[in-house]
């Protein structure tokens, strides 16, 4: 088994049900491809460091699972047939990982709302 983390962006205009069900299909993709997953993180509306696809902002999700190479081509399809993804990234964190030492833990797929900074609100 190896250690993956898998980063991938959801469009801004995504509502929180559809969020939480894609995190949840993505889970279950890896357990059904005998993985394990260890954690699924949204960390919320978050500006884009340039322009994608015509989009500033988007919802930042990490995955942190356990898999055989196998488990990544699954991933990279699903991800690639969703119209709604902006940007992904895999990373390789172990090979070789005994995955009976690593417990699942809880799994943050609530879409935390963000404040909008209003510019200008001073008043001179």
């Amino acid at each position: 088994m190896r250690e993956y983390e898998y980063v991938y962006v959801l469009k801004p205009e995504v509502n929180d049900t559809f969020a939480k069900n894609f995190m949840l299909k993505m889970k279950h993709l890896v357990i059904e491809t005998r993985g394990k997953s260890l954690r699924i993180s949204c960390w919320g509306k978050r500006w884009l460091a340039w322009k994608r696809k015509g989009y500033r902002q988007g919802i930042f999700v990490c995955h942190h699972f356990l898999g055989n190479s196998g488990v990544i081509e699954k991933y990279e399809e699903a991800l690639n047939s969703s119209n709604m993804i902006l940007l992904k990234q895999c990373i390789l964190l172990k090979k070789n990982v005994n995955q009976s030492v690593f417990r699942e833990q809880f799994d943050a797929i609530l879409v935390p709302h963000i404040r909008e900074v209003v510019e200008n609100t001073l008043d001179y």
